[in-house]
């Protein structure tokens, strides 16, 4: 048989009464905790967002910069294209939105057209001639 002495069950004893005692506030209601005599605590469990119901997230894009890195990577890619397919150019940019290029050969309009035209969604539009 378990002996145990006799101030370890008045230990263990004490410290379950306490933690009863200070945990009691978060039982009962506010009005019952009001009335309390003065020794018991009063104050009560401060719980945090997972068990208050959660937490509220708004996720935003910003869309106008979003456009603006869109642009950013079309000018590059069409520069890298561009360079690969060695297609002469010059004025390759971006202005409101719309990425230009002025392909110095003529010969070679067609040549440039591809690496802008695989983005779907956007007009590729062109002239030709010399200016």
């Amino acid at each position: 048989m378990l002996t145990l002495s006799r101030w370890k069950v008045v230990l263990v004893a004490l410290t379950v009464i306490f933690g009863v005692l200070f945990s009691l506030p978060n039982l009962i209601p506010e009005q019952t905790r009001a009335g309390l005599p003065g020794f018991f605590p009063k104050q009560t469990l401060n719980l945090g967002l997972d068990l208050q119901g959660g937490s509220y997230l708004l996720l935003e894009v910003n869309t106008a910069a979003l456009r603006t890195e869109r642009v950013t990577n079309t000018v590059e890619d069409t520069r890298t294209q561009l360079r690969e397919a060695q297609i002469p150019f010059t004025d390759l940019g971006a202005s409101g939105g719309v990425v230009s290029v002025r392909i110095t050969n003529p010969g070679q309009v067609q040549g440039g057209r591809p690496p802008a035209a695989q983005y779907p969604g956007r007009a590729v539009a062109g002239r030709g001639g010399r200016s």
